[in-house]
């Protein structure tokens, strides 16, 4: 945790104590913001609030670190895609298909006539060349 997370949490983990009802020594509260140190914070804020509400007395430096691990284990709601305008996708897709035709037509004409060239171009009048 950095600095600024350290003093973050060691107001979360006051206000914890002050919301459970009972008086911790600020050296408590120094040892379990240390036996957290490894843990990430958005962990430990996470895990300091489900002790908010779900401890009848402080927790231990382990329960609050099993706390933090249940709650990354948790699902975590995926980030919102950016929209998409379905039409202009169509049409840079489409774009992009006539310039990869135009260069089968291309190739196709580099071909010495026989055969391989015959087979290319039924191959590209099936793709949309």
């Amino acid at each position: 945790m950095t600095n600024r997370e350290r003093e973050e949490a060691m107001i979360l983990l006051g206000t914890m104590a002050e919301a459970i009802g009972q008086e911790v020594s600020t050296a408590r509260l120094l040892l379990l913001l240390e036996d957290l140190d490894d843990v990430p914070f958005d962990l430990v804020k996470a895990a300091i609030a489900t002790a908010r509400k779900t401890c009848k007395f402080i927790p231990s430096p382990s329960e609050l670190r099993d706390l933090a691990w249940e709650e990354g284990r948790k699902p975590r709601p995926l980030p919102a895609l950016p929209p998409v305008d379905a039409e202009a996708e169509k049409e840079r897709v489409r774009a992009s298909w006539r310039g990869k035709t135009a260069e089968v037509k291309e190739l196709c004409e580099k071909l010495p006539k026989g055969p391989a060239r015959a087979m290319a171009e039924k191959l590209a009048t099936k793709a949309g060349a």
